[in-house]
């Protein structure tokens, strides 16, 4: 017994040297691309993330109540704390690294630990000029950090999916509903189909039913106080509202197949405008993410990376990247089973969203899950 506590015990120091080195060798690295370390709570305020990932929030991070400050969350990203910190700052220009721990809530049967100890970096401008440029490089020093491992590198954009449902033929209420849920595949399926002329009236009839006033007042009646920051009246009128949106203005046909064709592509990244292109309907929102999507791969050529060995997927980052709004990488070790080593994307959205100034911000990044890396 004693001797196996001595092994376990000489197997984790292992570990933690390992990562110690590792750690040491990736800053060494950013270093050397002139980014600059920064530091961030590991406490952050709840207000500022629940604008972000709504109520969400408790089910993935761990949240506790300060009688001072208010609700408090152990720091569930860096990305938020990082975006906050420069957006206050005067800067045209910013590369920024960290390194240290975030906390988030896993399901029972997950192998991804609670408390994870990642590196990475976030890259600011606020010209927005030269967002494809940055793409690569971040990419490119990602692909650097990990250049000694065997991983498979994997690309998306999700700028394609949100091109094709904004060039929809049909209400801005259905096209925010499909954007809302764009990273969660099977609630996006479902509103797809709903939304879509493929349904008859007899069978939205079903999803509606017990949505007419009278009957949502008096449910919200017996079911008691309520909850939250909706009132009974904004319930009514949202269901009113959906109600109204079920029968009117459905998805053609031809536009649903467009987002699903969209949907199904897999392929090397070195043939993924091909396909895209394939089964285009030539509107100009999508042909001007296909143009940025040939502009990144003819830069990840010049840089004598092999784009026929990178896999693109259309709709790779879907469930995971929950705040990305473009170009998303990943590198994927060789076991499955276990998370992507790192991954990184753009995030425009989120920035003007939060920038009080209302000006184009580009911004993109990428995290390293240091303490996955022994076991890639």
């Amino acid at each position: 017994m004693f001797e196996k506590r001595k092994v376990g015990c000489r197997q984790k120091n292992t570990q933690q040297e390992y990562i110690e080195t590792e750690k040491k060798r990736i800053i060494q690295l950013f270093e050397e691309s002139c980014l600059k370390e920064i530091q961030v709570p590991s406490l952050l305020d709840a207000s500022e993330l629940l604008d972000l990932y709504g109520e969400d929030l408790r089910l993935r991070a761990y949240t506790t109540s300060d009688p001072v400050v208010g609700e408090q969350v152990l720091r569930p990203d860096f990305t938020l704390p990082i975006l906050l910190y420069y957006l206050e700052t005067e800067k045209r220009e910013a590369k920024y690294f960290y390194c240290g721990n975030i906390w988030r809530r896993q399901k029972f049967s997950s192998i991804i630990p609670r408390e994870q100890l990642q590196i990475g970096y976030e890259f600011f401008e606020k010209s927005g000029n030269e967002k494809v440029v940055r793409d690569v490089e971040a990419y490119l020093l990602a692909a650097k950090v990990l250049n000694k491992y065997r991983v498979k590198a994997v690309t998306g954009d999700i700028q394609i999916l949100t091109s094709v449902i904004n060039q929809l033929d049909t209400s801005e209420y259905k096209k925010n509903a499909l954007m809302r849920h764009i990273w969660r595949p099977t609630r996006f399926k479902k509103l797809l189909e709903i939304f879509s002329d493929n349904v008859s009236n007899t069978h939205r009839n079903l999803f509606v039913d017990g949505f007419s006033k009278s009957a949502v007042e008096h449910k919200i009646d017996r079911e008691g106080p309520i909850f939250g920051i909706r009132t009974k009246r904004d319930i009514v009128e949202r269901t009113e509202l959906l109600n109204n949106e079920l029968f009117k203005n459905p998805i053609k046909k031809i536009d649903k197949l467009f987002v699903e064709n969209v949907q199904k592509i897999h392929t090397s990244l070195s043939e993924a405008s091909k396909e895209l292109k394939s089964i285009s309907r030539n509107a100009e929102e999508y042909k001007l993410a296909i143009e940025n999507l040939d502009q990144r791969i003819d830069l990840l050529a010049e840089k004598n990376m092999k784009v026929e060995h990178i896999d693109f997927i259309a709709t790779y980052g879907m469930t995971t990247l929950e705040y990305y709004d473009g170009f998303v990488f990943g590198f994927q070790g060789k076991n499955k089973n276990l998370p992507p080593v790192a991954q990184g994307g753009r995030y425009d959205g989120l920035c003007c969203s939060l920038a009080k100034n209302k000006k184009t911000i580009g911004a993109i990044g990428s995290m390293i899950r240091l303490d996955f890396l022994h076991k890639v």
